[in-house]
């Protein structure tokens, strides 16, 4: 298990129309989840479950949101007071609008990006992409570094067919063999495998991190003007979310039961694979050596480099460290970079 970086936390929430007993009294936070209630988010709903947010005195309401733009919308609007979000599209955020939000913790140590295809596809590497037929939907964050991570890896762009599609269509259009390969997420992995067995086919994961991709995927974001005039609220909302990743990466079982019992149409043998797939993301080598929810910044500068070269900003645009406050972790100070 990784050091903690932030100490203790617990209960009460409201979820998708399912209302937890809380604390009388218990400060309200509006969470937004930065896309569907899918397995790798297993680990809120279990700080939920445990009670972690009701022993800060907080009661947490579980939105959805339509990706990490939509969820850095609605925090710049005031319509959310935390968010799980992309790391990368934090920092184009900031870029592009100066939004004033600031990531307070981290979750995946790796990017989640991945390259999905099928034994006997051809593809065992990005390398081994040209010719061959991709699918992506139209809005996931990973199209933006699709052509630099073909670059990283010896390929240009147009020596791929990138294929652009309903999100629901990418597995069943890989399992029918339409696609060669589709861009999704590590945690998908376990979902995209069952579709492909209905059709005699063995999922290969293709991992971007395996292939370069370096930096922070997944993190918690608030607004700066929550974090100077709430400070008490997020640093127990921190403590809680640690609490809840280590106990839901040490019982996955229980994590996946506890977002089913507010997500009812969900099922938990497949949250429970989404989680576990989850879990090298979160406990990485890089989360055991800097501390779960750590903010390195090492980290942050392999996410600017990644995100400059594929929006094709000037790296003088930014300051990596400027998009993070690290003041609820247990040791604000970066760490030292050997």
């Amino acid at each position: 298990m990784p050091k903690r970086t932030a100490g203790a936390a617990l209960l009460g929430v409201i979820l998708a129309g399912v209302v937890f007993p809380a604390q009388a009294q218990n400060a309200t936070l509006r969470l937004e989840l930065g896309w569907l209630p899918s397995g790798d988010k297993a680990y809120v709903y279990t700080a939920v479950a445990q009670g972690f947010y009701a022993q800060e005195g907080l009661e947490v309401e579980i939105n959805s949101s339509r990706g990490s733009n939509d969820a850095l919308t609605k925090l710049a609007a005031g319509s959310a007071d935390v968010a799980l979000l992309g790391m990368p599209a934090l920092m184009a955020a900031r870029v592009e609008n100066q939004l004033p939000v600031k990531a307070i913790m981290s979750v995946h140590t790796l990017q989640p990006d991945a390259l999905f295809t099928y034994s006997g596809s051809g593809i065992d590497s990005l390398a081994a992409t040209v010719g061959k037929r991709v699918g992506t939907s139209a809005f996931t964050s990973s199209n933006t570094l699709w052509p630099v991570m073909l670059e990283h890896n010896g390929v240009t762009p147009d020596q791929v067919t990138l294929v652009k599609v309903d999100p629901g269509t990418l597995g069943p259009m890989l399992a029918r063999g339409q696609l060669d390969a589709i861009i999704n997420w590590v945690p998908d992995a376990p979902r995209v495998a069952l579709l492909l067995e209905q059709t005699g086919r063995e999922l290969i994961a293709l991992p971007w991190s395996d292939a370069g991709l370096d930096g922070y995927g997944q993190v918690v974001a608030a607004p700066e003007a929550l974090i100077e005039s709430h400070p008490e609220q997020l640093e127990g909302f921190v403590r809680a979310t640690l609490r809840g990743l280590e106990y839901a990466n040490a019982h996955p079982d229980q994590a996946a039961q506890a977002l089913v019992a507010a997500v009812q149409e969900a099922d938990a043998e497949v949250i429970e694979a989404e989680y576990r797939a989850a879990i090298g993301l979160i406990d990485s080598p890089i989360a055991q050596r800097d501390g779960l929810g750590a903010l390195s910044p090492a980290m942050l500068a392999a996410n600017w480099r990644w995100v400059s070269a594929s929006m094709d900003y000037s790296t003088d645009r930014l300051d990596p460290d400027s998009v993070v406050d690290r003041r609820f972790l247990a040791n604000d100070a970066p760490p030292v970079q050997e």
